[in-house]
């Protein structure tokens, strides 16, 4: 009988949003095969009742990563086997750090790591107070990722960051975002056009920039935020202030089958400051949805195809944002129709392909 291989999941979280759903799309697909699955997670695990049988959890109180070392190392010693290949899979770049570490410390450890967003685009908005983390985040980055067995960087973009100090291990796989691709269909606009945003409330997405774009707005328009995090009672009351009345605002927190929005709407807006793969992106082009996205560096431009499935507006500038706004919908069939072409890149962010090509990976170590 084949012996099985230890794989040890490390996340700094595992709620339900885009890097969760990433994550639990790999454990069903991993349950199949010939791995003892541990998931280490900080915090409560929104996907626990989900899980198999088999898969050992253990979740952590909700500090820092730093301060719950010494515990990580203590659930790794009873869970690593001196006769099976042991392999950390770690989720963002603090887990990666630390995953790295233990196998530095502990012998017969591998580590494979998702960075999903890049290193320095996201450094630039740390506060002044935060001013060594940041110094601590690259630094580390810088030295340590070079022992990881392998670096899995979601986007072309950031693979090109990673490889500058990381050159031998660093491979590029989409994130998993949707289990099938959907046929093309027209989507109608009738008196009100649905527009959508989706993601966690926090400043660096720059919500606040569609609310602000309000003003500028002079068509009818239904605007969903499915959304949660720091700033939701913040966006709540910038959206009570809107004096726009042909704009109707629609918040709701997190929601965990958003499918409904998506088959509604006609344009998926994204606003961040930096972006990696964005799945909401991807659900949207599957769902038919054209997409004005901020002209940041990362996955926004890959995601778009050079134009191809939406437009881009300059980051943090709410007056452009409704000015592409206007000319999408002006010429709304022109971009739809694009969307007939989606499958062939769609291809790449298939639950099946993206998770195969990690298999492949953990399987060569």
């Amino acid at each position: 009988m084949k012996e099985k291989k230890n794989l040890i999941i490390l996340l700094p979280n595992f709620k339900f949003g885009g890097a969760g759903n990433s994550v639990f799309s790999l454990i069903n697909y991993l349950k199949k095969t010939d791995f003892n699955i541990t998931v280490i997670c900080i915090g409560n695990c929104d996907y626990k009742n989900f899980f198999n049988k088999k898969i050992n959890l253990y979740e952590l109180e909700n500090k820092s990563l730093l301060s719950l070392f010494p515990e990580i190392i203590s659930i790794v010693k009873k869970v690593k086997s001196e006769n099976k290949k042991n392999i950390i899979y770690s989720n963002h770049h603090y887990a990666n750090i630390y995953s790295i570490l233990l196998k530095i410390l502990l012998k017969k450890i591998h580590v494979i790591g998702v960075e999903r967003t890049s290193i320095y685009e996201l450094s630039k908005y740390f506060s002044f107070k935060d001013f060594l983390k940041k110094v601590f985040l690259k630094a580390a980055v810088l030295i340590v990722y070079r022992f990881a067995d392998s670096i899995i960087s979601n986007t072309i973009f950031t693979k090109k960051e990673i490889s500058n100090f990381s050159k031998n291990n660093v491979v590029q796989i989409y994130s998993p975002s949707i289990s099938e691709i959907k046929e093309f269909k027209n989507k109608k606009i009738k008196s009100r056009i649905n527009l959508l945003w989706v993601g966690r409330l926090s400043k660096e997405k720059g919500c606040k920039d569609l609310i602000y774009s309000a003003k500028y707005l002079d068509f009818k328009a239904n605007v969903f935020i499915l959304g949660d995090g720091n700033e939701f009672n913040e966006i709540k009351r910038l959206i009570k202030k809107n004096q726009n009345k042909n704009i109707k605002f629609y918040l709701k927190r997190y929601i965990k089958k958003p499918d409904p929005y998506f088959k509604k709407s006609h344009i998926l807006i994204n606003t961040s400051f930096f972006e990696g793969s964005n799945n909401s992106i991807v659900q949207a082009i599957n769902e038919n949805l054209i997409i004005l996205a901020s002209n940041v560096p990362g996955g926004n431009k890959e995601l778009l195809q050079n134009k191809k499935f939406g437009f881009f507006y300059k980051k943090d500038d709410p007056s452009d944002l409704a000015k592409k706004l206007k000319e999408m919908i002006k010429n709304y069939r022109k971009f739809q129709s694009k969307l007939r072409f989606k499958k062939v890149f769609l291809k790449n962010f298939t639950s099946n392909f993206s998770n195969k090509k990690t298999l492949r990976i953990i399987n060569k170590i």
